[in-house]
């Protein structure tokens, strides 16, 4: 089994959970900035029965970015004052993420652009 990491103070385990949800934010900026301009490209080259699920996905994507980056801003910036609600957005903003990263592969492939590439 692993390690258990033990903290000495409620605030260092709030700002280690704090470098780790920074660390995500940037991951998951990563993945999404290498998936919109696959997301645009099927916008413009899928067939008109699909170009919607391309947009529906490619701004989709443009939110989750921006509510990323927003997030990180925030948590560079906390305060005691507002550490325990910004990490509690932080799990929603991640599980919201997360949840449009596994999901957009597989409602892309059903796309005729993925089922009969060109």
């Amino acid at each position: 089994m692993g390690h258990t990491k033990r903290y000495h103070t409620f605030n260092d385990a709030e700002d280690a959970i704090k470098d780790q949800v920074l660390q995500l934010c940037e991951t998951y900026s990563h993945a999404i900035k290498q998936l919109l301009p696959v997301l645009k490209k099927g916008q413009q080259q899928a067939p008109q029965s699909d170009q919607k699920t391309f947009e529906d996905f490619f701004n989709e994507g443009n939110d989750h970015l921006h509510n990323l980056v927003q997030l990180a801003i925030e948590l560079k910036d906390i305060s005691n004052e507002n550490r325990g609600t910004i990490l509690e957005i932080s799990s929603e903003v991640l599980a919201n993420t997360v949840k449009f990263l596994s999901e957009a592969p597989k409602e892309l492939e059903k796309t005729s652009l993925f089922k009969h590439p060109s």
